[in-house]
């Protein structure tokens, strides 16, 4: 095998590995999110669900899972953390009267979940909490284009380094890479925006990484000629070993 064959195999291998890393770092799915934007680490969430268990206990409190998300701070509840609840029939039935309990620094406050912000038949309900207040409210409309715009952003970028590194200089050659990662990551990551991200949706983003690389290995082929056609292909698989390797790494820390 030749060297070039050698580095093409390494960097298809390596971008192939990516992709596990991405789709974990965009899949769970849990009953209730809440988002608490500019909360502090140390803010502890609990709720408290009004329904009768096993035992006869209509109080159960579970502590939200909080996970680190950029500026953000994700309180997840999961079925299987609700003792006793071995169904889930709707977040607006099996919710219902339920309150959320905010701790820090020694001091409680609790607040009733609003039954508008439920699901009747659905079980994956997000919530914006303004963890000052206590007040909850829908996700705002512009949360999804603008982390759109941050993740096509970072995947520019990525690429854009190798691109550079790759001796392109040319400026039509960069109004190309301009338009053809605008598209392809555009589609990219409107796929998999969104908080939870369902396993059909995981399958699909997963056979749409080679045909992201193909469509974008053939356009640049196609459409810039600054190189040889074996250093434009190069690139083509370095370029998305880079942008899917940043995306994959930073996925688990910003929201999705």
């Amino acid at each position: 095998m030749t060297r070039k064959k050698h580095v093409a195999a390494l960097l298809l291998a390596l971008l192939l590995l990516t992709v596990p890393a991405a789709a974990a770092g965009i899949y769970h799915a849990p009953v209730l999110t809440v988002v608490a934007p500019f909360a502090p680490n140390s803010l502890k969430v609990t709720v408290t669900i009004e329904k009768g268990d096993k035992t006869g206990e209509r109080h159960i409190p579970v502590v939200l899972e909080a996970q680190r998300k950029g500026w953000e701070m994700q309180y997840m509840l999961r079925r299987e953390a609700v003792y006793g609840v071995t169904a889930w029939f709707g977040n607006a039935y099996d919710l219902k009267d339920a309150s959320l309990t905010l701790e820090q620094d020694g001091q409680s406050r609790s607040y009733t979940i609003p039954a508008e912000l439920l699901s009747e038949r659905g079980s994956e309900d997000y919530i914006r909490l303004n963890w000052r207040t206590g007040e909850m409210s829908r996700l705002s409309a512009g949360r999804t284009p603008l982390l759109l715009v941050m993740w096509v952003a970072i995947a520019l970028a990525a690429e854009g380094v190798v691109f550079w590194l790759f001796g392109y200089r040319n400026r039509r050659s960069w109004i190309v890479f301009f338009i053809i990662n605008l598209i392809t990551q555009g589609a990219h990551h409107m796929l998999v925006s969104g908080i939870n991200v369902d396993v059909n949706r995981i399958k699909v983003y997963i056979l749409f990484i080679p045909v992201l690389f193909l469509v974008e290995m053939i356009a640049f082929v196609m459409f810039v000629d600054e190189r040889s056609r074996d250093r434009t292909i190069s690139f083509a698989v370095a370029g998305n070993v880079a942008s899917q390797a940043a995306v994959g790494l930073l996925m688990p820390f910003l929201p999705a």
